[in-house]
């Protein structure tokens, strides 16, 4: 078997403003730090990975192990990399993972792209001011308490599911596996799914929209439903039970706008 090693690096906040994960073959946990310096903690992980700030940007790579290696791997020995970042506001934050879980949790950043090839998923408390760009091969993405700019999911195999969640739009492409999201949306909303069920709560608040904005859901097999909840007063509650109905119905048949 390739020969593993330990990296331990404090690097201040100071020398970066974009952030670069490459994470082929471990499990990643990103989470806010508490002082002002990013916390790089990478166990049993191939020789030859790398840790860096340079060129304002933080560049964690870990290098991608051998498919004998990942077999005979030590199951009581997992390689994992642990990221604690400063809270601050990035250009950019970029993660590639390709086998393991990521749980990616307070970072604060311009723009995020994460994607992921055979692993679960999971965004919590991010705060994005453009756009988050979310796309995974096989495994279950979950996000909680994301705000951010347009929202974008690309999922192949696995479920997809977005709880208090804040966007400027929202574009869900999904393969097979349920979509989920019950959160606001401040713009269009597109939401393709393949075989599974398609479940949209939205909480509209009036004030966000200042003129007309679009619904549209496509699935091959699997039930459509849609519901909106508005809390303001009871008359426009009553509107908004209507309007559930009617745009259920229609999203059964294909395409809602």
């Amino acid at each position: 078997m390739g020969a593993t090693t330990d990296i331990i690096k404090d690097i201040s906040a100071k020398e970066f403003s974009a952030v670069y994960i490459t994470c082929t073959a471990a499990n990643l946990i990103v989470y806010e730090s508490e002082d002002d310096l990013a916390h790089i903690e990478c166990r049993n992980v191939p020789e030859g990975s790398e840790v860096e700030a340079l060129g304002d940007i933080l560049r964690i790579k870990l290098k991608r192990p051998s498919v004998l290696d990942i077999v005979l791997r030590d199951p009581f020995r997992q390689a994992t990399c642990k990221v604690g970042l400063p809270g601050k506001l990035y250009e950019s934050f970029n993660a590639d993972i390709g086998l393991g879980n990521a749980v990616i949790g307070a970072v604060k950043c311009e723009s995020a792209n994460i994607r992921s090839g055979q692993s679960n998923l999971k965004i919590e408390d991010m705060k994005v001011q453009k756009l988050t760009r979310l796309e995974s091969g096989v495994g279950n993405v979950t996000i909680t308490g994301l705000e951010s700019g347009p929202l974008e999911i690309k999922s192949g195999v696995g479920n997809v599911k977005a709880e208090n969640t804040s966007t400027a739009g929202l574009d869900i492409a999904g393969g097979t596996g349920n979509i989920r999201f019950d959160g606001k949306v401040q713009g269009n909303i597109s939401v393709k799914g393949g075989v599974g069920d398609v479940d949209l709560v939205l909480h509209e608040d009036p004030s966000l929209h200042s003129g007309k904005y679009s619904l549209k859901t496509s699935h091959g097999i699997g039930k459509v439903n849609i519901e909106y909840i508005r809390d303001t007063n009871e008359e426009a509650d009553a509107a908004e039970t209507k309007d559930q109905a009617d745009i259920g119905d229609a999203a059964e048949q294909g395409d809602t706008e």
